[in-house]
């Protein structure tokens, strides 16, 4: 998982907004702007997850989506207590099938099956869960995840929307120097800015 050293100006409770490339920017420009003014706040969330001191303590924040202040992450404000109380229960019953998934997408099967029949628990959830407990688990993501805003993105960059995900090699040049969930903060952050 790549790191970054810079500093976000937003606290880690809110999401950053993206910072307004010029008008009529490259893609290639607006990656430098996400990187310079964004990728610090995904990587300090990644890694208040990676530092946790046991599964069961990443479960609990994971499906809270809490930082390590007790704060809800400002992107899933909206969650209701009660389904996210019920996904920290749903998660804590299969510990030990979190520990034997093999990759991210193990763990990102697992989580939909889990929550599916959990109202209100939507795609951005579980994908954002499946991240902060694979950061834990030391599963990254090696495909960009499509939900609503990513779909959002990618469409904008003309990029085939069918599936369910989408391999880094498929995006960009100027993007593919982008871990795959970078890209997908990236495209959820910019997609406004895309020029198709």
């Amino acid at each position: 998982m790549s790191r970054v050293t810079m500093s976000c100006s937003s606290p880690i409770t809110t999401v950053c907004k993206p910072v307004t490339p010029p008008v009529g920017a490259s893609l290639e420009v607006i990656v430098l702007f996400y990187q310079k003014h964004n990728l610090a706040y995904l990587n300090e969330q990644i890694e208040q997850f990676h530092r946790k001191h046991s599964l069961n303590d990443a479960i609990h924040y994971a499906a809270l989506a809490i930082n390590q202040n007790e704060k809800r992450f400002s992107h899933q404000r909206r969650l209701k207590r009660n389904a996210l109380n019920k996904a920290k229960k749903l998660l804590v019953g299969v510990e030990g099938h979190l520990n034997a998934c093999l990759s991210f997408d193990d763990l990102h099967k697992l989580l939909v099956d889990l929550f599916s029949p959990v109202s209100g628990l939507g795609p951005l959830y579980i994908y954002d869960t499946a991240l902060r407990l694979g950061a834990y688990l030391k599963l990254n993501p090696q495909h960009v995840y499509l939900h609503a805003g990513t779909r959002v993105g990618a469409r904008a960059l003309s990029l085939d929307i069918s599936g369910e995900m989408l391999e880094a090699s498929d995006f960009p040049k100027s993007v593919q120097v982008l871990a795959p969930h970078e890209i997908e903060d990236f495209l959820c952050i910019y997609k406004a800015y895309f020029s198709t």
